[in-house]
């Protein structure tokens, strides 16, 4: 994606506005995100957020979808489906577990 930003405006005012992306929480996105708040049990810390790359001239940002967290006790894998009208519980279940199995392949325990 790319576009011209205001003149008052700056790259973190894009990013922002931009967060968290429609892949991680649906469409549309203030509906997506409500329901998400009142569905989930804990916050979703760094997924969906972004790993970014930045300097003088670039300002790049990758999606987090699949993340793998740790702490002193646990390790934990997580990952989500974004939320649509076309969106049933089922599938976006067996989504979450084909992404969920995308990484469980590579946690030592």
């Amino acid at each position: 994606m790319s576009g011209q930003l205001a003149e008052n405006k700056d790259a973190w005012d894009a990013f922002t506005v931009l967060f968290p992306s429609i892949t991680a929480s649906g469409i549309p996105k203030n509906a997506a995100l409500n329901a998400i708040m009142q569905i989930e049990k804990t916050p979703r810390e760094l997924y969906s957020g972004a790993i970014l790359l930045l300097d003088d001239t670039r300002f790049d940002a990758a999606l987090v979808l699949r993340s793998v967290f740790q702490d002193s006790q646990r390790c934990w894998i997580q990952a989500g489906a974004g939320i649509i009208a076309q969106s049933t519980p089922e599938r976006e279940l067996t989504e979450t577990r084909e992404k969920l199995a995308s990484i469980a392949p590579y946690l030592m325990v």
